[in-house]
């Protein structure tokens, strides 16, 4: 799954959302690209008609990636 925000400001964090509906959905994506965000996690759930998107804070601290004291400091 890749996943693209138009708005970044509007993402529903911790709050499940739909991505695909249908009749029958059989077996699961295989990979998302949650790299792409530094400090989110992305958790797929299936029911057998939908697949949701939650996004969570990831375990990534502000510290973890300053390069520098005093961005660490921030």
């Amino acid at each position: 799954v890749n996943v693209l925000f138009d708005n970044k400001a509007d993402v529903p964090i911790w709050d499940p959302f739909e991505i695909l509906t249908a009749q029958t959905v059989t077996g699961e994506f295989g990979s998302t690209n949650q790299d792409d965000y530094l400090f989110l996690a992305f958790l797929l759930s299936y029911t057998p008609t939908s697949v949701f998107l939650e996004l969570e804070r990831n375990d990534t601290a502000i510290t973890d990636i300053a390069e520098t004291p005093n961005q660490a400091a921030v």
